[in-house]
């Protein structure tokens, strides 16, 4: 009985859907997006070759070291999303804590 009314409880409990933000496959989108999955991976290679490939002067051990701080970011909403600018509204994992940046 307690299996039945549990069921019917379930089914009757509407599904809560969040949307992701997404971002755009602009150019400038395109180098948020490898920003973020290289920043989030933690990988000092995946980092050296963004910076590469897009930057010339960033320091890759002070974005290693800002990562382990972080736990990396979740996407929370995607402003200025214009060709050749982007600026991400990022939360870090291991916090509340929420920041603005334009990779």
């Amino acid at each position: 009985m307690l299996r039945l009314v549990l069921g019917a409880a379930l089914a009757l409990t509407p599904l809560v859907t969040i949307a992701r933000p997404s971002i755009p496959s602009t150019p400038a989108g395109t180098a948020a997006k490898a920003w973020l999955a290289a920043f989030n991976s933690s990988d000092g290679k995946s980092l050296e070759a963004f910076d590469k490939k897009y930057r010339r002067d960033t320091l890759v051990d002070a974005e290693l070291g800002f990562r382990d701080q972080t736990g990396g970011f979740t996407l929370l909403e995607v402003e200025n999303t214009e060709p050749l600018t982007s600026e991400l509204i990022l939360r870090e994992k291991y916090s509340v804590s929420s920041l603005r940046v334009s990779p």
